[in-house]
C-alpha cells in the first residue's frame, strides 16, 4: 500500500506563504496553483478555456512544471526570485510533515515501511488494519491541509 502526496511543495507555498520575498505579486503563484488544481479536476469552464484554445488537460499539464520549478528558483542564486530562507522553509516543512505522517502510521500494528520521499510513502500492512491506516491518512490531511492520492 501507499499514498502519493499531491503537489506538496506548491501547496506549502500556498498554505504557509513561502513565496519569494523578492516577488512583487505574492498572489500570482497561488493563483496559478489554483488554476492548475481546477484544471486537474476538470473544473475550468468552457467560457474560460475556449478563448485561449486550451483544455483542462492542457492547463493541468502545462502548469505543472512551472509550479514545481518555483521551489528550485528560490534556491538558485542567479534567479531574481532567489530567497534561500523560503526555499529552505519549503523543503524542511515538507520533510517534517512527511515524518509526521510516518510517525502517525507507526500506530498501525503490522506496518512495514517500504520507502518514503517528497512524493510518496509506501508501506505494507495486514488487510485488517487498512481502515485504521486510512483514518490516519485522513487525519494527517486535515492537520496539514495537504492532499494524498
Amino acid at each position: 500500500m501507499g499514498c502519493r502526496l499531491t503537489s506538496v511543495y506548491p501547496n506549502l507555498v500556498r498554505i504557509y506563504g513561502y513565496s519569494s520575498r523578492n516577488q512583487k505579486d505574492k498572489k500570482a503563484y497561488t493563483d496559478l496553483l489554483e488554476m492548475r488544481m481546477k484544471a486537474k479536476h476538470g473544473k475550468l469552464s468552457d467560457d474560460f478555456l475556449k478563448p485561449i484554445n486550451l483544455t483542462n488537460d492542457d492547463l493541468k499539464l502545462g502548469l505543472k512544471l512551472p509550479l514545481n520549478a518555483y521551489t528550485g528558483t528560490l534556491r538558485a542564486t542567479f534567479n531574481n526570485l532567489y530567497d534561500n530562507l523560503q526555499g529552505f522553509s519549503i523543503c524542511s516543512t515538507g520533510q517534517m510533515l512527511i515524518l509526521q505522517l510516518i510517525h502517525d502510521l507507526k500506530e498501525v500494528p503490522t506496518l512495514e515501511m517500504i520507502s518514503a520521499n517528497t512524493d510518496a510513502v509506501m508501506y505494507m500492512i495486514d488487510e485488517e488494519y487498512k481502515e485504521q491506516a486510512h483514518n490516519i491518512l485522513h487525519n494527517w490531511e486535515k492537520l496539514t491541509g495537504l492532499e494524498l492520492d
